[in-house]
């Protein structure tokens, strides 16, 4: 492979990664926002948004990411491989 083309691949990789761990991030946090939502309509419980650790959060969307986008890249690069 020429070197352009290993960073395309390599680029590739690094969007998969950082584009899963953008959606993981925004379903977390949304998905917590409608529960905490939910219980204050239903339960009556106190909405408080300083109850979020957003470093915590960061911390995990990027290890899913990590998986999920390098999943996908390793799908994907075994494929482009096989079709070269």
């Amino acid at each position: 492979m020429k070197s352009s083309e290993h960073q395309k691949i390599l680029m590739l990789l690094i969007y998969m990664v950082l584009g899963s761990a953008a959606s993981v991030f925004i379903t977390i946090l949304s998905m917590s926002l409608l529960v905490d939502i939910y219980l204050y309509m239903t339960e009556e419980i106190n909405f408080d948004l300083y109850v979020y650790d957003f470093v915590k959060i960061l911390k995990v969307s990027f290890f899913c990411g990590f998986i999920g986008g390098g999943g996908c890249w390793t799908l994907y690069y075994r494929n482009y491989r096989k079709n070269r």
